[in-house]
C-alpha cells in the first residue's frame, strides 16, 4: 500500500466515523429497533475506488 492510498485510506476512515457522530441526529432513520444514518457509506464507496486495501481498512 503507498502513502497516498494510506493517507486516503486515513481521511475516509474520519470521515466515516464523523457522519454520523456529526449528522446523526439530523440524518437519522429509526424503524422499530433499526436504526441508520444516511451518507454513512459514502466513504466506504469512495474507499472502494482507491483500492480494495483501502475499502478494507475503511471498512473495518
Amino acid at each position: 500500500m503507498r502513502t497516498r492510498q494510506l493517507a486516503l485510506g486515513g481521511l475516509l476512515t474520519a470521515l466515516s466515523l464523523l457522519i454520523p457522530l456529526v449528522f446523526g441526529p439530523y440524518l437519522r432513520i429509526i424503524v422499530g429497533p433499526f436504526t441508520a444514518t444516511l451518507a454513512s457509506h459514502v466513504p466506504l464507496f469512495l474507499a472502494t475506488l482507491v483500492s480494495p486495501l483501502v475499502a478494507a481498512m475503511v471498512g473495518l
